[in-house]
């Protein structure tokens, strides 16, 4: 027969509801979701053979629960005119471990997102040159508690541009050494093509051009 139980022998004990069906066999059930990340759990289980005090024993096991990795989860065009202004939404986000990710409580802090956008050549490789100029690179240094960039209509010109998000959520280190997957980073590619209404105006202009040139 066995029965399992927790390590009274530290003051702080870690407890959790304990598998009523089972607690008395040898394989303790732990249902998901049930261990809080971060805590070590010391068990105990005590052994004897037919209900024999004297023919028993008991061992003890420790159980410390990692914590998951943040989920980054981010939708955005890939395609737009000039003309469109669009979002960069990551409020999908999740962090599995926190229990009130609305209200973080110590150790958990809330989502930070950090943007940054690079305009890339037509061969696709990074250009030197800022993806916004002036007052506009403002843009990408909102609240880092913001979770949408957007992103108003007419600010980039023709091209291809990425852009990344950065995401972070405490905690990031436990026991002096950094946790993985705490720090997570999306990356995606927007194609901005000249709006109809632009490209009509143009093929206009060529075709009065044209005329002119033919009428000389």
């Amino acid at each position: 027969d066995f029965t399992w139980g927790f390590d009274n022998r530290t003051v702080d004990v870690q407890g959790f509801p304990l598998d009523p069906v089972t607690r008395e066999t040898k394989t303790l059930y732990i249902a998901p979701g049930t261990l809080v990340a971060g805590k070590k759990y010391n068990l105990k289980v005590d052994g004897e053979v037919n209900g024999n005090g004297t023919l028993s024993n008991f061992a003890y096991a420790s159980v410390e629960v990692q914590y998951s990795p943040i989920v980054l989860a981010v939708s955005m065009p890939s395609k737009i005119t000039d003309d469109m202004p669009f979002v960069i939404d990551a409020s999908e986000s999740l962090d599995y471990d926190d229990p009130s990710p609305e209200n973080p409580q110590d150790p958990f802090g809330p989502f930070m997102f950090y943007w940054s956008c690079q305009k890339l050549s037509p061969a696709g490789e990074l250009l030197p040159e800022p993806c916004f100029t002036g007052s506009k690179q403002a843009i990408l240094s909102q609240d880092p508690l913001e979770r949408v960039l957007n992103i108003p209509e007419g600010l980039l010109e023709e091209g291809t541009y990425s852009f990344a998000v950065t995401a972070s959520k405490e905690p990031l280190y436990a026991g002096g050494a950094e946790i993985s997957g705490r720090v997570k980073q999306f990356q995606k590619t927007v194609t901005v093509t000249k709006s109809a209404s632009e490209e009509v105006k143009r093929r206009v202009r060529r075709r009065l051009m044209e005329e002119e040139a033919e009428g000389v």
